[in-house]
């Protein structure tokens, strides 16, 4: 009731997300090209550039149908939302937590202060955290070609998840066989294409530009919480398009390597170079804001969970004791 409360009293935010997924899920119902039509403007080019659908397929297509349905893509996040919860709660019982001690975590993450803020604003992680808990629940039980497919769909959502991509294929590489992983990555890879084929095929190059080099365009935004954008306004820094790339891909070499080197490669190996990842990947882009470190609370909580098991060891959560300072 929470989260229908909080679109009812905010039907419309000023957000250039809200404005940009409403009317993308608009163009599409009318058979027209979301990636190359024209979007209002609602900071007037306060920021340097042309409001677009920067996002990939997958938050296009997830999003749309709730549009058309309820009038607002804002309710497919709700559903995102639930679904998670759920996830979270039969994935404690996998990993042998008792039923009152699995309630705790989808209460605790869905009582998360910003929770309200991000659903509020559009921000499109809501739809990136179900799909990471699908990822890693199929992780967990080793079944690394549904997995795979979880993998491919986070592909086509956003685009830094590129960095988890490439730590999950040494996680598998570790956890089968180098055919195993080599499946892995080609399962992923087809089920990303299928979002994003449609859509390549309708103008390669628009949806290249629009996704792609425009945002690479992008400049340092003041509002962002990011050190980039702190160097750039203060001290007028900015931080060479090489640097960069080296400063976001070193964590994940080095979580690869690390992957690779220990004998039993752990889920909470795999998500402790995740959360390292993404925290340096946001810290130094151009622009990162409130929903960027709500993803990495919700990795962070994941990791709690598989953390808390491989610590205590399961034979300390058999019990429905209510009983739950262990966590």
């Amino acid at each position: 009731m929470s989260y229908i409360l909080t679109i009812v009293s905010s039907s419309n935010p000023i957000t250039d997300v809200f404005v940009v997924t409403m009317e993308g899920a608009d163009f599409l119902k009318q058979g027209l090209n979301p990636y190359i039509q024209s979007y209002t403007d609602i900071f007037k080019g306060r920021y340097g550039y042309v409001a677009g659908y920067v996002y990939w397929p997958g938050v296009l297509l997830s999003l749309s149908p709730f549009k058309w349905i309820f009038g607002d893509v804002r309710y497919s996040y709700i559903f995102f939302q639930l679904l998670t919860l759920l996830i979270l709660y039969r994935l404690s019982l996998k990993l042998g937590y008792s039923r009152l001690q699995a309630k705790s975590f989808p209460l605790l993450w869905s009582l998360f202060p910003v929770t309200f803020f991000v659903l509020e604003q559009t921000w499109t992680e809501n739809l990136i955290i179900l799909q990471l808990c699908i990822l890693f629940f199929f992780l967990n039980l080793k079944k690394f070609s549904y997995a795979a497919i979880a993998l491919g769909l986070l592909c086509a959502t956003k685009q830094y998840n590129i960095f988890l991509a490439i730590l999950s294929f040494f996680y598998v590489y570790k956890n089968s066989s180098l055919l195993g992983a080599a499946k892995y990555t080609l399962i992923a890879i087809t089920s990303s294409l299928l979002v994003f084929l449609p859509f390549l095929i309708w103008d390669y190059d628009s949806f290249l530009q629009t996704t792609l080099l425009d945002v690479l365009k992008y400049q340092p935004r003041g509002d962002s919480l990011s050190w980039y954008s702190w160097l750039f306004f203060h001290y007028k820094v900015k931080i060479p398009g090489y640097l960069t790339g080296i400063i976001y891909f070193t964590p994940t070499v080095l979580g690869a390597i690390y992957l690779m080197k220990k004998a039993h490669s752990s889920i909470t190996d795999l998500l402790f170079f995740i959360v390292i990842n993404y925290c340096i990947v946001f810290l130094f882009g151009k622009q990162a804001f409130c929903n960027y470190y709500y993803l990495i609370a919700f990795m962070i909580l994941l990791y709690s969970i598989f953390r808390f098991k491989d610590f205590l060891g399961t034979q300390n959560f058999k019990s429905d004791s209510t009983d739950i300072s262990g966590l």
